[in-house]
């Protein structure tokens, strides 16, 4: 037979409810308030010729490229991804997706195009991303020479009493003092940076992540695109910049461009940059695999 409860138990019980009721309230009243915003959103298209430059038949071709990456302080994608061909996807810790194409054979001196186009969601200011706690972006790489006696000595006159202090003097010193030759094919890293006082895009990246690291500050590289609108990514429009960790959030050091936390909704992140030797992707752009295969960004 049912009995009533003693009133000594209700009120106990009424509070505790009351306690939860809160508690979750409050959970989902933050999670809202903190939810990223990408107020942005923009079409990119790009493409890929690939050519058999044999008279022979390539019997298995191979061939991998970036889609954005997945989601930043100020990215996310992809909503909406069409490829031309049948792909795998490949993935890694720090956000980055790759495609991956096993082909057909390719008959002598055939020519495949590849087309990706993808929907990115991005945002005027950086999110914080919650939860979120990067693992390494401290340490030296291969072009990050972090112990290097020139970057110690120069980091140490960077150093102020905060990291937004430190990151924009860092950032002023490679802007002001590292010149813009132009195009280099290959990578030569901080340190040639720093002593020769030149170099392209990614060596002014390389140079201020390098700096940051030394100071203790978490920094890292980026490859991808400065698109202020829709458009095809072309080759010669691939850039590399710098980002650095702070409060929650990455924010763009851009040495070359002279862009320093400001226009996140014009920076296409491809790929996070990792020389690490336990990275997964090592390319910057594509790669392939297959005797006599020729591959050209379009």
């Amino acid at each position: 037979m049912w009995q009533k409860k003693p009133m000594k138990y209700i009120k106990p019980i009424a509070i505790f409810s009351f306690i939860i009721v809160l508690s979750v309230s409050a959970w989902f009243g933050w999670k809202y308030l903190n939810t990223p915003v990408y107020d942005t959103t923009k079409m990119v298209s790009y493409s890929f010729t690939l050519k058999n430059k044999t008279n022979q038949v390539i019997k298995n071709p191979e061939f991998w490229t970036y889609a954005p990456v997945t989601q930043n302080s100020s990215q996310q994608c992809c909503k909406q991804l069409e490829v031309s061909h049948p792909y795998e996807v490949e993935n890694d810790a720090l956000g980055n997706q790759v495609l991956h194409f096993k082909l057909d054979p390719l008959p002598p001196f055939a020519v495949r195009v590849i087309r990706v186009k993808a929907e990115i969601q991005l945002a005027s200011t950086p999110n914080k991303q919650y939860g979120f706690k990067p693992k390494g972006f401290v340490n030296k790489e291969p072009f990050l020479e972090i112990d290097h006696a020139d970057i110690k000595a120069v980091a140490s006159n960077m150093r102020t009493e905060t990291t937004l202090q430190t990151s924009r003097k860092t950032y002023d010193w490679v802007a002001k003092n590292v010149r813009d030759i132009g195009y280099l094919r290959d990578a030569r890293g901080a340190l040639y940076a720093l002593q020769n006082k030149q170099g392209d895009c990614t060596e002014s990246a390389y140079l201020f992540v390098a700096l940051a690291r030394a100071s203790g500050i978490k920094a890292r590289a980026v490859g991808g695109y400065f698109m202020k609108n829709n458009g095809l990514l072309r080759a010669t429009q691939y850039h590399e910049w710098a980002e650095f960790y702070q409060d929650g959030s990455w924010h763009i050091a851009d040495p070359q461009k002279k862009v320093y936390d400001q226009y996140y909704g014009s920076y296409i992140a491809m790929h996070v940059v990792d020389n690490s030797k336990d990275s997964i992707f090592k390319f910057a752009r594509f790669r392939h695999s297959g005797n006599g295969l020729n591959v050209q960004m379009n």
